[in-house]
């Protein structure tokens, strides 16, 4: 209205919701603390994941977040990591093209690299994803992780190591999803 006592305000109906294109809508944020080891050379469910239950159908879910760990010392290919989704019908990867087509190399979504001589320290690997889910169901996001092969494993929220001293931290992984509207 242009007059009275709701001069220049929107108002909502009740019971309607107001879809501004750009605005964030919710925030979902999971932390995973736990520490482990994955002897693996398949990606495999990292126990990292959130939920989100989109509020239309249109809405973008902006997937931040960062992988704490160490890859194995000297091991250039390290911990690689890639994220899935599920909608109800089984986890599939979204994240990065499955590399078949080029060879021997691997579509990572980020990655920590194992350094030569550093088997005591912590390292950060930030993520990030728009993803257009064209649902209003739960959808479920969730990273896996892989090593170069079983001798080489993956290492998360600590340290190769894992020594009790100083200098051999603990870390935390993050998954922050962001509703945003179109």
């Amino acid at each position: 209205p242009t007059s009275g006592s709701n001069a220049n305000k929107v108002i909502i109906p009740s019971g309607q919701t107001l879809h501004a294109a750009g605005h964030v809508m919710q925030v979902i944020q999971t932390r995973h603390t736990t520490s482990a080891v994955f002897a693996v050379n398949a990606f495999t469910d990292t126990g990292l994941s959130a939920s989100i239950i989109p509020s239309s159908t249109t809405s973008k879910i902006l997937v931040t977040g960062y992988m704490m760990g160490s890859g194995n010392e000297g091991n250039q290919e390290g911990s690689m990591f890639r994220l899935y989704k599920n909608t109800g019908s089984g986890d599939t990867h979204i994240s990065a093209a499955d590399g078949s087509a080029e060879s021997n190399r691997i579509g990572v979504f980020t990655q920590i690299s194992g350094l030569t001589g550093d088997t005591e320290g912590l390292r950060t690997a930030p993520y990030d994803y728009l993803d257009s889910p064209n649902t209003t169901s739960s959808v479920t996001y969730k990273i896996y992780c892989r090593g170069y092969s079983s001798s080489y494993p993956v290492y998360i929220n600590r340290s190769q190591d894992d020594l009790n001293r100083n200098f051999n931290n603990r870390g935390v992984c993050v998954m922050t999803l962001q509703e945003i509207a179109q």
